[in-house]
């Protein structure tokens, strides 16, 4: 990755406690607007509880424009670190890094949200918080919403629609992983699917927190980031998302484009993933009897 020129491409202010790496183009709008610091519009945002997950998003709409929303995800902690810690990291910077590999896969033409800042708040010694703010994709919704919409019993249309979005997300990934692109956490909740094209759906990647840039990819490396994403289609299965096997298939074989290599990759990672899967689904069942709640 460039990350000289990546980096030049941000620069970076300090407001108080919190540092952050910022899109010139994206201050200026801010001043435009009257906001003096990027804060501000942190404070005057209300997290979506339907958006984001266990965190929620923020969606800043200026002036109630829809035209040019941006979306501020805080970095989140599960299990037990995040009761002794709660939204708190120890060193590094999460955010900075984030922004830095986002603002390089859009470079490399992988379809994803635009970054415009990145927001590092000391917390105490060690400790900080973190926030990225991206631009809005609109008319989009991620595949987990968009297939619990169409129901157990999906129509016609929804079964049509659901063969192109697993066909085109399967040419979106093996075009992001021939980028040298490896996602640190690909599953359903960060695809996001916008149907209003007339060239048909078009697959957006985002959340590229923990995600690594190289060269290329070997297939293990893309067999081992197809098999996460098939993890968290199985564990949508177990909640009553319609995803089907065909699904599976369509979308591999989008994915494949008749690699050999690929295809015999494969097959020797699924017959190691069946021994594994049992163990999975034993782990579901249970985290769906004590958190129901849990449920998308």
């Amino acid at each position: 990755m460039s990350q000289e020129a990546t980096k030049n491409h941000f620069c970076l202010l300090q407001e108080g406690r919190t540092r952050i790496l910022i899109d010139p183009n994206f201050r200026s709008w801010l001043r435009e607007l009257g906001f003096q610091g990027v804060g501000e519009i942190i404070e005057k945002t209300e997290i979506d509880p339907d958006r984001g997950g266990r965190h929620g998003l923020r969606v800043f709409s200026p002036n109630g424009r829809s035209d040019k929303r941006v979306i501020i995800r805080r970095y989140g902690r599960g299990g037990l670190l995040r009761r002794l810690l709660g939204n708190s990291f120890l060193f590094g910077s999460r955010p900075f890094r984030e922004i830095l590999i986002t603002h390089e896969v859009r470079k490399r033409g992988v379809p994803t949200a635009q970054a415009v800042a990145a927001l590092h708040h000391r917390v105490w010694g060690p400790l900080y918080r973190g926030d990225l703010v991206t631009v809005e994709i609109p008319d989009t919704k991620d595949l987990v919403s968009l297939f619990s919409s169409f129901g157990g019993r999906p129509s016609r249309e929804a079964n049509i629609l659901k063969r192109e979005i697993a066909r085109e997300a399967g040419r979106t990934i093996r075009f992001m992983h021939d980028r040298g692109i490896y996602h640190g956490d690909l599953n359903l909740k960060n695809l996001l699917v916008q149907t209003s094209s007339p060239d048909g759906p078009r697959v957006y990647i985002v959340d590229f927190d923990r995600s690594k840039i190289s060269g290329s990819l070997s297939p293990r490396k893309k067999m081992k980031n197809i098999l996460r994403l098939d993890r968290s289609a199985e564990k949508l299965k177990t909640q009553g998302i319609p995803i089907k096997y065909t699904d599976k298939i369509r979308f591999f074989h989008a994915y494949a484009q008749g690699d050999n290599v690929l295809i015999q990759s494969l097959r020797r990672y699924v017959k190691t993933y069946r021994l594994r899967a049992w163990r999975y689904r034993l782990g579901w069942s249970a985290d769906q009897l004590l958190n129901p709640s849990s449920r998308p």
